[in-house]
């Protein structure tokens, strides 16, 4: 029988291709994305889980709710991560808004257009940002964006637990996303993790509380009215996420909806996979590979239960391995011990090697989604991304039972 493999749908790491890509890929969702469609137009919003949930595929889903809404004339800023600095993750921001008005000069007037440019000379020219110059800036610029559109321009956020490392970026914050000024003119759509959430918003605040931080707290929490948790998929969504991706991963002749995977077969995934997506897409991906390899077509549920839990599996293996020995491996940690962000000329400078030799590994590690970047001014900075943290973490437990053995 001929089939043909698309894994892409199949990579955890990317919940949602390209836009001109995209497929429905979301599932079991109903409840969260309702809440979504019905307050994101009118107030911020916290998207909240544990590791792998779709917090990210929430967000996109978002992402193009709004945009589908406004029939694609509304500003949407795509930002992934926290600067430890509220100078830094404004000049991100700014930066961003002049790449959507250079990307979508015919649908805005010339004014914007000309201030745009005036701003990017200004970056340009500066090399010491001052918050208030910086905040001013920018809420011009999305001023004009929201007079030629009509809509308030939406700053996505992913990765965002720095709000809880970083005392100055949640107290500037506050009062940034709930301008008076603005009039609704710009939206927060924030995705952080379920434990930065706890140590956010866990605490109980009254109106009355004499703690200054709490009330503070209390202050930050009133910016963003809309908390939205992402919990565990059902069963029964489960199911409906796995024949989603097998419609698009799988082309070709099939014999049913779950080819090449017995029924039975996706039930043992399911139940493996306790409702995680992220583990669900993968546990699919390593059988199928599996299987292949070793010829398994279809594959039963004992297979894929084998697979699942076999240590030995060299698709399962943590990802950080590719990188081990070699210069990939020192760049991992000299991210993993950097907040900010490390550019490619301190990179290239620390390991003595050539820019080019270090843009080959971050390509290679953009690709495996352990690392992101973000620019400060002029400057590209990488750090590891959650993926790449939680591998990391993964690797280092794993050595320390074996140290232990």
């Amino acid at each position: 029988m001929g089939i043909d493999i698309h894994y892409e749908y199949l990579d955890e790491a990317r919940p949602l291709l390209h836009e001109s890509e995209y497929r429905d890929l979301m599932a079991g969702r109903e409840e969260e994305s309702g809440k979504i469609k019905k307050y994101v137009l009118q107030n911020n919003i916290i998207i909240y889980g544990t590791r792998g949930i779709g917090k990210s595929t929430l967000m996109n889903w978002t992402y193009r709710y709004i945009k589908h809404t406004y029939n694609g004339r509304v500003a949407l800023i795509k930002i992934t991560g926290v600067p430890t600095k509220w100078s830094d993750l404004l000049l991100n921001i700014l930066e961003n808004v002049l790449d959507f008005v250079e990307d979508n000069e015919y649908m805005l007037s010339e004014k914007t257009i000309l201030l745009a440019n005036e701003l990017k000379k200004w970056i340009d020219s500066t090399t010491r940002f001052i918050i208030s110059r910086l905040e001013f800036r920018l809420e011009k610029i999305m001023d004009r964006i929201y007079d030629d559109l009509g809509v308030p321009v939406y700053i996505f956020i992913d990765e965002a637990n720095g709000f809880v490392l970083y005392q100055e970026i949640r107290d500037k914050m506050k009062t940034f996303a709930s301008n008076e000024a603005a009039m609704g003119r710009w939206r927060f759509v924030i995705v952080i993790s379920d434990k930065a959430y706890l140590e956010l918003f866990g605490k109980k605040v009254g109106k009355n509380d004499k703690n200054k931080d709490v009330r503070e707290d209390k202050a930050f929490i009133d910016r963003f009215p809309l908390h939205v948790e992402v919990g565990y998929l059902s069963d029964k969504s489960s199911m409906e996420l796995i024949k989603k991706r097998l419609k698009y991963a799988i082309t070709g002749e099939k014999t049913d909806e779950y080819y090449p995977f017995t029924k039975e077969a996706v039930e043992t995934i399911i139940k493996e996979s306790a409702g995680v997506p992220r583990d669900i897409i993968k546990n699919l991906r390593v059988s199928l590979i599996e299987a292949i390899d070793m010829n398994k077509i279809p594959i039963t549920p004992r297979f894929a239960e084998k697979i699942i839990n076999s240590e030995g599996s060299k698709v399962d293996k943590n990802i950080l391995t590719k990188f081990k020995n070699n210069s990939g491996e020192i760049i991992i940690n000299l991210l993993a011990e950097s907040t900010r962000g490390v550019s490619v000329t301190d990179l290239s400078a620390t390991l003595g090697i050539s820019r080019q030799g270090v843009y080959k590994w971050l390509r290679k590690m953009m690709e495996e989604g352990i690392i992101t970047s973000h620019k400060v001014g002029k400057t590209r900075l990488f750090v590891l991304a959650e993926k790449g943290r939680e591998e990391r973490e993964r690797e280092n437990r794993k050595k320390t039972l074996e140290d232990f053995s």
